[in-house]
């Protein structure tokens, strides 16, 4: 059995049966750009050499749901009509061994369909698989390059296209100026007002009216960079603060969250994996999703939790220094 997903939406096929079927289907994913990814189960016997030729040529993120029609076996009744028809346990191993087998990377899913838990466990890997496929087409800015003798920052522009499909330009930050110094008081105005209805400003012993002229700055680079990225179809950018060109100041975030375990094995852990001082935090992503996007990506991920030990992480990252390096 195979489902095709857009975007939340969960499109039903028909049970694949040849060889030919199975390559065909998998084929029209890899073609429709609405198709994030594919969700597979065998609810009865599937012979798995059928699907190498499908798998083999197939593009996208994968999903194996290791799953049932009836929650419970109806032991009473049972006969080999039922177990012909309702083979999920013995088609899903046959189908999961050829797919490990083909070194494919996919995300298990176990438990009844009509569980929450499940569920949601679903919902979560297709948000990670839209991301997958939006990777893809993903146009970065860069005002500035690298700082220099800074290591954090020294990314590889061709590699990250070939791994994440991100296409990285640069720019002179002064391009960037004169879409912020185009901005309108009235559009400042107005942004201004929705960070102060929205935010609670500590002015810490500041004068209030000096501060929103900052607060101001702040607004107009913001409104310059949307327009900036809009009219060249980027959707991410990055600057830098060792160059400012004719900006005033720089659009800098500050998060704060509680280290795991503790402050101390979080931080000496943090050293340990080379984790830079450069950060992103989300309130909308969870753990497995971001593990899940590596994985997919074939790229390491450290998991830094309430459950690590020193001494656990060190001999993680010898084995995934085999692994990736």
């Amino acid at each position: 059995m195979v489902l095709f997903f857009y975007f939340y939406e969960v499109v039903w096929k028909p049970t694949l049966i040849t060889n030919a079927v199975i390559r065909k289907t998998f084929n029209e994913a890899n073609a429709d750009e609405e198709c994030a990814g594919v969700i597979t189960w065998m609810h009865t016997f599937s012979p798995a050499k059928s699907w190498i030729l499908g798998l083999q040529e197939y593009r996208k993120p994968l999903m194996h749901f290791h799953t049932q029609f009836n929650e419970e076996i109806p032991y009473d009744t049972i006969d080999m009509d039922f177990m012909n028809e309702n083979q999920s346990a013995h088609g899903d191993r046959e189908y999961g061994h050829i797919v490990s087998r083909m070194g494919i990377e996919r995300k298990v899913v176990v438990g009844h369909w009509q569980n929450t838990e499940v569920i949601k466990k679903i919902a979560q890997w297709m948000i990670t698989a839209v991301g997958l496929m939006e990777s893809s087409h993903i146009r970065v800015c860069r005002f500035g390059d690298n700082m220099n003798n800074v290591a954090v920052t020294e990314g590889d522009k061709v590699e990250a296209q070939i791994k994440f499909g991100w296409e990285i330009d640069h720019y002179n930050v002064n391009d960037l100026v004169e879409y912020v110094d185009a901005v309108s008081s009235g559009e400042i105005k107005a942004l201004t007002d929705e960070y102060y209805s929205k935010y609670d400003i500590l002015l810490e012993g500041r004068d209030a009216a000096e501060f929103r002229k900052h607060v101001e700055v702040q607004a107009a680079i913001e409104i310059g960079m949307e327009k900036f990225l809009e009219e060249r179809d980027y959707h991410a950018i990055v600057t830098h603060f060792g160059m400012l060109g004719g900006l005033k100041q720089l659009p800098v975030a500050t998060a704060f969250w509680t280290p795991q375990p503790n402050l101390t094995v979080g931080a000496e852990a943090w050293i340990l994996a080379g984790g830079a001082h450069h950060t992103a935090f989300s309130y909308d992503l969870t753990v497995e999703q971001m593990v899940d996007w590596a994985d997919a990506m074939g790229i390491e991920a450290v998991v830094i939790d309430k459950n690590t030990d020193i001494r656990t992480l060190k001999n993680e990252l010898r084995w995934n220094s085999v692994v990736y390096r």
